[in-house]
């Protein structure tokens, strides 16, 4: 009697069971993959930006957006790394300018962007250190006889000289160039870069030319040497005494 009881109270459970699942409205799969794609975009970082992440190598060849230590790329083309110590504590920093590509209705933040890092890897946002528009391939030096750091900057019709007492700026336009100051004639710039010889002793690259910088680097002594060819970026480097324009 005892083990009917037990079967009639299993079956009464398992029709109740089945009823329940029967009253219950079932949610279509593509209602749950709506559901679970619209979360999932909710969640994504906002364009431009990523989780705040922590870089232990980076390869160069990947091709992948580099972030900053708050979640946001990095606006730093055409720019330069340059380790500099200032108030007692050495990093290496970044300039540059935003030439990232656009989403629709997203403007490019005009003026020189600076990062600043103690691995190279990982980079914090200093901030915009100079509000100049139009610019390309900010190139700066560190002038210890004024103590003030040199930006040289391309423009699409000038190149713009500025100086700060600090690398985070803000930089102040001192003087600008629309004509090759050697000779007079209007020329364009194009990218610039900077050589540093030694401290007081610096020179410019520009076109096919080479020009030598006062003692302040905030201009250009009227003496040049061309060089071999024209280059759309110049730099230069020294290998047993001898110098080769890149």
């Amino acid at each position: 009697m005892r083990e009917k009881s037990l079967k009639k109270v299993f079956c009464k459970l398992t029709a109740a069971v089945m009823c329940i699942s029967l009253l219950t409205p079932a949610v279509p799969l593509q209602a749950a993959n709506d559901a679970a794609e619209r979360d999932a975009v909710e969640a994504a970082p906002v364009l431009g930006t990523e989780a705040s992440r922590q870089y232990d190598s980076i390869d160069g060849l990947s091709g992948d957006i580099l972030y900053d230590t708050a979640g946001n790329r990095v606006k730093a083309c055409g720019g330069e790394v340059h380790q500099f110590t200032e108030n007692g504590e050495t990093k290496w920093y970044w300039f540059g300018v935003d030439d990232l590509e656009k989403a629709e209705g997203e403007e490019k933040d005009e003026g020189i962007h600076l990062y600043s890092s103690t691995d190279l890897y990982n980079w914090d946002y200093e901030g915009k250190i100079w509000n100049l528009k139009d610019a390309a391939h900010p190139k700066v030096l560190y002038n210890e006889q004024t103590q003030k750091y040199v930006m040289w900057v391309s423009t699409i019709d000038e190149v713009v000289v500025g100086t700060s007492s600090s690398i985070k700026g803000p930089f102040t336009e001192v003087r600008q160039y629309t004509s090759d100051p050697s000779d007079g004639t209007i020329t364009m710039f194009g990218f610039i870069n900077l050589y540093e010889e030694k401290q007081g002793e610096a020179y410019i690259f520009y076109n096919s030319s080479i020009a030598k910088l006062t003692a302040d680097y905030t201009d250009i002594e009227c003496t040049k040497e061309k060089t071999e060819s024209r280059k759309e970026i110049p730099n230069q480097g020294q290998i047993a005494q001898r110098y080769s324009k890149l």
